[in-house]
């Protein structure tokens, strides 16, 4: 399979959409793939203008995205990835998936400012991406939040798949040692630090989080907050912890090199965002994965924190909200991290993300009904088919679905209903049905049964 992945920013250049292109590239190159990356800064297509997108943003990416429309070899691609696409006019991949990681309604709803530039922005990107849905593209977004803005958009639902974002948990693990981490970075062994990392910008509530964090203080004195990151809040919010005489109890270290950013989580003992508006921030499934629990504010994209016992979700606007946090700083966070960590294993995994947005490119080369069953173990989802042609080959009874008769309505809505009516088999059916795709059905296997078959050709042929 040939893909073409175009992003307005690629690894080692940005951050959010540059970091989740490449880790799902090179998993997806791992289980043979060919991925051809477009960008400002290539590596093997260069288009548009970084410069220009970090200089006036819209107008550079709307530069970029011009320059993608006219790529003349984009034919030569079984697929395209696109990364929040936005076409100045007719967008012409109809073999395309937009993976939307934020968008501009969004930030319009949440009044930032200033406020005439993202009420444009936004209105571009509804005509861009209801040009995109127009010509056949499918769409995934990184969080339910987004999914809404899609359909908010116009995009119909049953184009949109929800992919989260992914993490490496294998680089972002538990310390081994956190106190020599703590010595390495001058942090006094002895406090509870509560970490931030990230943009320090107005979407993240730098100001507030010190502002809670001076009373918070008060019912947790040993509490340290260490800010990491850049931005143009960065002195507006150091300004504010000194006049709030907060001294020592916050650290600033300011811009943090990548190649350290693991170290920096594995001597926190618990993750903070006080954010107004998020999509899928790559920094808290960092956290999460590194064995921290989190505490993040009641906005729908972090929900998930406390719908699944990651941490605490919390008003940051709340007048109980310093109270709340103090109290979770002195539960057991190691045992709280446990918890977080097992969750973000199973369900973030750059390499479950990756078999996740391969099911979505399969379709483009796989046009059989048997294809199709592949997608949906990849998605964790049983099936209920008829037994006709190859597909009960690749359907177990009764573990990954059920079989009927073709030609049978009764037996086929047994099938169905049986299934509806019972969450715990449905759930133990799909994780039966993903690890049946991962075992057989993903490039992997399948590429190494074809090698084999080419081998014994060849021994025979000797």
């Amino acid at each position: 399979m040939n893909l073409l992945v175009c992003a307005s920013e690629y690894y080692p250049h940005g951050s959010g959409i540059a970091n989740v292109a490449h880790h799902v590239v090179e998993r997806l190159r791992d289980r043979g793939v060919a991925c051809t990356i477009c960008s400002p800064t290539g590596p093997e297509i260069a288009v548009g203008s970084g410069r220009l997108i970090r200089k006036i943003a819209v107008g550079g990416l709307l530069h970029y995205w011009h320059g993608v429309s006219r790529l003349r070899t984009a034919g030569d691609y079984d697929a395209l990835w696109l990364h929040n696409p936005l076409f100045p006019g007719r967008s012409p991949f109809p073999n395309a998936v937009a993976t939307i990681h934020s968008t501009y309604l969004n930030k319009c709803r949440q009044g930032m400012a200033p406020a005439p530039y993202y009420r444009m922005a936004a209105a571009l990107e509804r005509c861009s991406l209801a040009r995109t849905a127009a010509v056949g593209a499918r769409f995934t977004a990184v969080s339910e939040t987004v999914r809404a803005d899609l359909e908010a958009i116009g995009i119909d639902r049953s184009a949109i798949a929800l992919v989260p974002n992914g993490v490496d948990t294998s680089c972002f693990s538990p310390a081994g040692d956190r106190g020599a981490l703590r010595r390495e970075w001058g942090i006094p062994e002895d406090r509870t630090v509560v970490l931030f990392l990230g943009r320090v910008a107005e979407a993240k509530r730098p100001v507030r989080l010190v502002e809670v964090f001076a009373r918070i203080r008060e019912a947790a004195p040993d509490a340290l907050l260490v800010i990491a990151g850049g931005g143009e809040q960065l002195e507006r919010t150091r300004e504010r912890a000194r006049a709030l005489g907060l001294g020592d109890a916050v650290r600033f270290l300011g811009p943090v090199a990548y190649d350290r950013v693991p170290d920096l989580y594995r001597l926190a003992d618990c993750y903070i965002m006080a954010s107004r508006s998020e999509g899928s921030p790559l920094s808290l499934l960092e956290a999460l994965s590194s064995g921290l629990p989190a505490i993040v504010s009641a906005i729908p994209p972090l929900s998930f924190v406390g719908d699944e016992g990651l941490g605490l979700v919390v008003d940051f606007d709340a007048p109980d909200a310093a109270a709340g946090i103090a109290d979770f700083l002195g539960r057991d966070l190691r045992r709280e991290g446990e918890r977080a960590r097992a969750y973000v294993t199973m369900h973030n995994d750059w390499a479950v993300i990756a078999d996740r947005y391969l099911a979505l490119f399969l379709p483009y080369i796989e046009g059989t009904q048997t294809g199709v069953i592949p997608i949906a173990y990849a998605f964790r989802r049983p099936v209920v088919v008829t037994d006709v042609g190859s597909i009960p080959e690749v359907v177990e009874e009764g573990r990954t679905g059920y079989i009927v008769p073709s030609r049978a309505p009764e037996a086929l809505a047994d099938a169905i209903l049986k299934m509806l009516q019972n969450e715990p088999l449905r759930t133990a059916m799909g994780t039966a049905a993903h690890e049946k795709m991962t075992r057989e059905l993903s490039w992997g296997p399948i590429s190494d049964r074809t090698i084999a078959a080419y081998r014994e050709v060849m021994e025979r042929a000797r």
